[in-house]
């Protein structure tokens, strides 16, 4: 190949690994909220420890998935609690274990979960009540 042709060749490469560079985008995911699972949705929970757990169905794209489960004694989350963040997704979902403040029998909270990873973050599930305190 003559060296006239060998650099047309390689311009043309060049021009199309050039292009294919300016038309790739970031890699995307979509991340669908966790769905809490327990304590569920009314429980009445009588230890002073509660393992708040989710799992997810929607997840795809790159990254490591991470929760923030919130926990609040107002179902609007004005103030919160306590904050689990950065709880790494496993093949069973996550688990949070939230320690109950000292309180008297028949608290409420709310408990909510969301996902992340590096390039996405889902919406908060829906607001899950339970109660805490023996009868």
């Amino acid at each position: 190949m003559s060296p006239l042709i060998s650099r047309r060749v390689l311009g043309v490469f060049a021009g199309l690994a050039l292009a294919a560079a300016c038309n790739s985008t970031a890699p995307s995911a979509t991340l669908t909220p966790p769905q809490p699972t327990f304590p569920a949705n009314g429980a009445r929970v009588i230890s002073p420890q509660a393992t708040l757990m989710a799992t997810h169905d929607g997840t795809s794209g790159s990254g490591d998935v991470t929760d923030r489960f919130e926990i609040s004694q107002s179902a609007n989350f004005a103030q919160l609690v306590d904050v689990g963040d950065n709880i790494k997704l496993d093949s069973r979902g996550t688990s949070y274990t939230f320690r109950m403040p000292p309180a008297t029998s028949d608290t409420v909270y709310y408990w909510r979960v969301r996902s992340s990873n590096s390039v996405t973050t889902s919406a908060f599930s829906s607001p899950v009540m339970f109660v805490y305190g023996v009868r």
